[in-house]
């Protein structure tokens, strides 16, 4: 499974040579590292075949950063926290936007604001939760978190 390699090189077929070390994105690879993502992000990944799943804590991690009522801080940290490269300007604005979809910046602070007032709504909660997952889900989809 994608979580229990074999060693610490990780699967031999994707190191050894000729050129599998080349080898590792293509047009098949890419679909199952999105899915992957999906998995990971939006719905679970099952972590093994009896009962453990596994769906990343997007509150947990936004709690992380520097000033998670902010939603250009969420993406600036995220994106210091797990890209390999760093976005431009009007990268970390389009993931914004399509975090916030129809809502606003200020929108989003109220939200949160609201959110660890009463943790326990779970509207609240839920609203909060899928717009972290939207930009989790749009920001290990780039190219930037392919090259991790």
């Amino acid at each position: 499974t994608p979580l229990h390699l074999p060693s610490v090189a990780g699967v031999p077929e994707l190191y050894e040579t000729p050129n599998f070390d080349k080898l590792w994105i293509n047009e098949d690879t890419l679909q199952t590292r999105v899915q992957l993502i999906d998995q990971l992000t939006t719905t679970e990944f099952p972590f093994n075949k009896d009962i453990d799943r596994v769906l990343y804590d997007v509150i947990a991690y936004a709690k992380k950063t520097s000033d998670p009522s902010k939603a250009d801080v969420i993406v600036s940290d995220w994106s210091n926290f797990i890209l390999a490269v760093p976005l431009t300007d009007l990268q970390k604005q389009t993931l914004q936007s399509e975090m916030l979809g129809t809502m606003t910046p200020s929108e989003w602070t109220i939200a949160w604001n609201d959110y660890l007032e009463t943790p326990e709504d779970q509207a609240k909660t839920k609203t909060v939760e899928d717009k972290l997952r939207l930009l989790l889900r749009n920001m290990m989809g780039l190219a930037e978190y392919q090259l991790m």
